[in-house]
């Protein structure tokens, strides 16, 4: 991701680029003549320097042998034990369950995992005694015949070998030494190691792999020929399979820097982004749905767009970084970084009735830590939400003061239930084009530049009625100082300060007016309002009478009965009877006449107790565009968990206790006091309560009188009576009437144009920031057990040494006093001096290049994890990947660029013996494609993806009935039709507890969890579903179509081209005569049954061409059935 410094939120010029990358051995790459690849010659041989075009720059690559070759790595001794890699594996697997970090479990006090503590023992008898292992406790009891007396005990299950007591001895006899966890030590670079084959290496990563095969009198294995070469590179970069063309092109391109240029092209196709999201989105476990209970759908597939976008741009990791963690709290966040920050949102969440919030909370905060530890640390953090790690120097405080960095997320503990689609509050709208965004902008400026205006006219307004009664220069009181909201993240306050008490002249200046028409217009005014003062009585205009809902769309259960405990209904012949020992509701929402909420305005609902079955919490929700349900009002106990539960905010305001009982009441809620101020939109009511029996009757708004109570006391008097005070309350009211509700009125239509063009966006959900929620150490886990201590946020103990430099925005007034933010938790990430970061993410592009990490266990460089098979080289990586700023491109083009990575990956029979898992990697690796690319790679060959980058889910042909089981509500699974049915992979609508059967048979994870690694297994099944799912089917039979009308006339030529376009090669003669066969046989059977070749070939919504013989279409289906289902198709050499 790109070339910038890895301070935070700061721009870095071209300048500050580094134009050229030399490493620091001064390599000088070379080239002879030889056709397949450039190697290396010693200086003062035949070498001429090529300079390399990398991702975003020049890069001029790699070594001059003549120093190479001179520089050698000092040797250890072949006895030496070496702790972190052979000695704390054994202790790790053995002992430390007892006697490690875990003090909770540690027996007999006793504790290896620290040298002190062993060297002290227990009872005067230390467990080690350096240099001497025949009087050490530990080797005494490992060798030890007597069951009760040998170590693992023997209720343990475990034996340790005679070459694991045999390091023992020899590591205790040579003095006992402890050694930091590798991994939690800060990288360096190591000279590099010396070679002897220099002519092999083509960048540092070869130096390092081959100094341990010439260690072990091994040599790399061949080059792979070209056609496999590209076909490797287009499926590692780009998850599809290269073209006939680019493979032909490749062969052909004799230039010596053909593959280097190879690489470039590809790094800069947008499908780079395409290929690495796959991999980023299973870490983060992105989903398109929920996951628990019903599993409904939330709105968060423009978080994957912002992925592929990052990746494709090649935004530096550390920028990456802070945005996911901290996007919201970056300084004029944009809306990408907003974007971004749904990182936080990506946890599984409820709507189930009934469910804890408070459980479900804590469910969200652990998710939180083990995901955040796990992408960017690679650390079981997750072990710790009960007890202290057991392997690890991890505690239970480290795991609770962790999550304290994500307890200013605004989340619900249980979100509401109204419908399908619902959102997750809060979202944000999300322009989709550079078109929309300066649409959206120029929106936004008239919607500020109409707030600006409002907030004069208010100003002018508010001096006139301070005028009454007061004299010139007074000064605004606070309570009449109004802000105005403009859309953006502030307000625009109307000035404060003395103002002089204005008069008609301003008034007139204000609207346009000389001053004859304005006492025209004066009078008239007054003519036509006086007969309003005679009606000022507060007016009920009802949303909802019985089932009538304003046109609006109805939700539970609305149980309709005439009378309410026998008593008569207060409204209508009907009212809504609902009864339920806990939490139940029924509302309607989607108003087709949205009511706009007028100052001073309260909602209000007809209620009726039953004095036999009181409830316990009555609660009126009103569903607004902008929050939704987040207006609520409550009476009696807090006991409905919607909105911020024990507290008293606009989303969940206590109002008083019951109304009694036995008659019927109206509940009234002032609208400014749950957040729905003048000029917002009622778009629904719910009804809900807390056990009980409550009959509802009508509800709706009571709609204030338009003039003010200082008016309509200026009206009751005669004209010739009004005193200097009331005609400048007159002046006022008509200054409000003409001059402020047009400057309102103006306001509201520039937001309304800004709303409706943000409505035809799509949503997503983010993270904003509130008030953070007070985290303890939950002993044992428990959520219902407070009595732990209060934790402050704060990185894990052990790695304290890495302190949190704090946000880039207030480095300097940061103390030890102030609360850490998610956006110092992501400096501290990507700070130079942690150890995990750059490790996990070079090691893990490791594994998606050579197949397996230097360290295999991709989410654990902890204790439990492997030891590096080339530490030296993921160290080496690791310190680049920081050198570089972060440069995803950069360390990818490093690796596929080396000697190591172009490999043949056909095994010897010698390494097939000594290295049966490639660990060394003296060749390349074969594994099977991914799931979604498995599927890009059959549309890819048939000629139907379709390659647009990003947009909403799209959903692939699925059983109709794959969704029956998932309620709240029921669904039934459509296919899309047209172009979107032919997407990528990636775009798979992802269902996390149905995930699509395709995906689910070859190994796609359900993304409930961070996935590092995914399963690679070999089942029937996957056979079956290249055989038989709908996808494969049709993209066969429009591969068969290609193959007749662009293959050639004979079958040999239509072979042919049918195996270059799925396998970049011509088929072998055992092949050919096998395939013929086959087609004369599948012709012969539709033949006798061309009713099953016509269905076969109308299989799928693409159409089939009239002019093709059926018979013969059919047959070459079979035919592209079986290409691609053959092993080759699907793996990558």
């Amino acid at each position: 991701m790109a070339n910038t410094k890895s301070t935070p939120n700061r721009a870095v010029t071209a300048r500050e680029r580094p134009e050229a990358r030399v490493w620091p051995e001064q390599m000088v790459c070379s080239h002879t003549d030889r056709e397949e690849t450039p190697h290396f010659e010693a200086a003062g041989d035949r070498t001429h320097r090529t300079v390399i075009r990398g991702a975003g720059r020049y890069l001029t690559v790699a070594v001059l042998l003549g120093g190479l070759a001179a520089i050698a790595a000092p040797a250890s001794p072949s006895n030496q034990i070496e702790f972190n890699k052979q000695i704390r594996p054994i202790l790790a697997d053995n002992c430390y369950l007892c006697h490690g970090p875990d003090k909770g479990t540690r027996k007999v006090g006793l504790r290896m995992d620290n040298r002190d503590a062993a060297l002290q023992g227990v009872k005067g008898r230390p467990a080690i005694v350096p240099g001497k292992s025949a009087t050490s406790e530990l080797v005494k009891r490992v060798i030890s015949t007597d069951p009760e007396y040998r170590m693992p005990h023997k209720d343990s299950g475990r034996t340790l070998t005679q070459q694991q007591i045999s390091l023992l001895k020899q590591w205790v006899d040579q003095g006992a030494k402890y050694e930091p966890h590798w991994a939690y030590t800060p990288p360096r670079k190591k000279t590099l190691p010396e070679i002897k084959n220099a002519a092999w290496v083509r960048n540092p990563v070869d130096a390092f792999i081959l100094s341990e095969l010439e260690k072990q009198s091994l040599g790399p294995a061949p080059q792979a020929d070209r056609r496999t070469l590209v076909r490797r590179l287009s499926l590692d970069l780009l998850g599809l399979p290269p073209t006939p063309e680019d493979v032909d092109a490749f062969v052909a391109d004799k230039s010596p820097d053909a593959y280097e240029r190879l690489v470039d092209r590809l790094l800069a196709s947008p499908h780079f982004g395409e290929r690495m999201a796959v991999y980023w989105l299973d870490l983060v476990r992105f989903a398109d749905t929920v996951g628990y209970h019903g599993d409904q759908n939330t709105d968060v597939w423009p978080y994957r767009d912002y992925v592929i976008r990052a990746f494709n741009d090649n935004m530096p990791f550390d920028q990456f970084t802070r945005e996911q963690l901290a996007g919201d709290l970056l300084p004029n966040a944009s809306v990408q970084q907003r974007v971004a920050s749904a990182y936080n949102r990506l946890n599984m969440v409820t709507r189930e009735g009934g469910a804890q919030a408070k459980e479900y909370l804590a469910k969200y905060a652990a998710d939180r830590v083990r995901t955040t530890s796990s992408v960017w640390m690679a650390t079981t953090l997750g072990c710790t939400q009960c007890h202290d790690h057991k392997f690890d120097p991890f505690t239970s405080r480290d795991f609770y003061s962790f999550a304290a960095f994500f307890a200013d997320v605004e989340e619900q503990g249980v979100y509401e239930s109204s419908g399908f689609y619902s959102a997750f509050p809060p979202v944000i709208r999300v322009p989709q084009s550079k078109t929309d965004e300066t649409k959206l902008a120029d929106l936004a400026s008239a919607e500020s530049q109409a707030a600006k205006e409002e907030a004069t006219a208010r100003q002018l307004s508010t001096a006139l009625h301070s005028s009454v009664n007061k004299g010139a220069g007074t000064a605004l009181s606070p309570h009449s100082q109004h802000k105005i909201e403009t859309g953006g993240d502030e307000a625009v306050p109307a000035p404060v300060g003395p103002v002089p008490s204005p008069g008609e002249k301003d008034v007139a200046q204000a609207l346009g007016l000389s001053a004859e028409a304005l006492t025209k217009a004066l009078t008239e005014w007054e003519t036509a309002t006086r007969p309003l003062a005679q009606s000022a009585e507060d007016k009920e205009v009802p949303l909802i009478i019985e089932d009538e809902v304003n046109g609006g769309k109805k939700e539970g259960e609305w149980r309709l009965v005439e009378t309410a405990a026998s008593k008569p209904t207060h409204s209508g012949k009907r009212v809504r009877e609902q009864s339920s020992d806990g939490l139940v509701q029924h509302f309607a929402n989607e108003f087709k006449k949205p009511h706009k909420v007028k100052k001073g305005e309260r909602v209000y609902a007809y209620v009726f107790l039953d004095p036999e079955k009181l409830p316990q919490t009555l609660m009126l929700q009103c569903f607004s565009g902008e929050r939704g349900w987040e207006h609520r009002a409550y009476w009696g106990k807090d006991l409905i968990p919607f909105g911020a539960v024990g507290t008293d905010q606009h989303n969940h305001r206590h109002f008083g206790d019951l109304p009694s009982a036995g008659k019927w009441v109206r509940l009234e809620v002032d609208l400014e006091k749950v957040g729905l101020g003048a000029g917002k939109e009622i778009q629904g009511l719910a009804f809900t309560q807390h056990g009980g029996r409550v009959w509802w009757d009508e509800g709706g708004v009571l709609s204030k009188s338009p003039l003010s109570d200082a008016l309509i006391a200026v009206f009751k008097k005669d004209a010739s009576e009004w005193t200097d005070n009331d005609h400048k309350e007159l002046l006022a009211e008509f200054f409000d009437a003409r001059g402020l509700k047009k400057a309102e009125d103006n306001h509201a239509a520039a937001r309304r144009a800004k709303d409706e063009f943000e409505k035809k966006l799509p949503l997503c959900v983010t993270t904003e920031s509130v008030a953070p929620r007070t985290t303890h150490i939950l002993p044992r886990g428990n959520w219902m057990d407070e009595s732990g201590p209060i934790v402050q946020p704060a990185t894990p103990e052990s790695l304290r040494a890495v302190m949190v430099q704090g946000s880039a925005d207030s480095l300097s007034a940061r103390t030890n006093t102030v609360r850490q933010t998610r956006l110092d938790l992501a400096n501290w990430l990507v700070s130079r001096d942690n150890p995990l970061t750059a490790r996990v993410m070079v090691n893990r592009l490791w594994k998606l290049y050579f197949g397996t990490g230097l360290s295999k266990v991709l989410d654990d460089l902890g204790t439990r994890g492997e030891w590096p098979q080339y530490g030296d080289l993921l160290d080496w990586l690791a310190v680049e990947f920081m050198d570089s700023h972060w440069d995803v491109k950069h360390m990818v083009r490093i690796l596929v660029t080396s000697s190591a990575y172009m490999q043949d990956s056909k095994p010897t029979t010698k390494l097939k013996e000594l290295d049966p898992y490639n660990r060394l990697y003296a060749r390349q690796s074969r594994w099977r494609l991914e799931a979604e690319f498995v599927r890009d790679n059959a549309l890819e060959i048939c000629g139907l993806l379709n390659t647009k980058i990003g947009g909403p889910s799209a959903k692939p042909y699925q059983p109709s009935d794959y969704y029956k089981e998932l309620n709240f509500p029921k669904r039934t699974y459509t296919p899309d039709k047209g172009e979107d049915q032919y997407r990528r992979g990636l775009y798979t609508h992802w269902q996390r507890t149905f995930l699509h059967p395709s995906l689910a048979a070859f190994d796609a994870p359900s993304r409930e969890e961070c996935t590092a690694e995914r399963n690679i297994s070999n089942s029937p099944l996957q056979a079956l579903d290249l055989l038989n799912d709908l996808t494969y089917v049709e993209a066969s039979r429009v591969f068969g179509e290609h193959i007749i009308e662009q293959g050639g006339g004979t079958f040999e030529e239509r072979l042919r081209w049918a195996y270059r376009r799925a396998l970049g090669r011509e088929p072998r003669e055992n092949e050919q005569e096998t395939m013929k066969q086959f087609f004369e046989q599948q012709s012969a059977q539709f033949k006798s049954d061309p009713d099953s070749a016509r269905e076969l070939i109308h299989t799928g919504y693409a159409p089939v061409p009239e002019k093709l013989d059926t018979i013969e279409l059919a047959a070459w289906t079979s035919v592209a059935r079986t290409i691609l289902n053959l092993h080759e198709t699907i793996t990558r050499y």
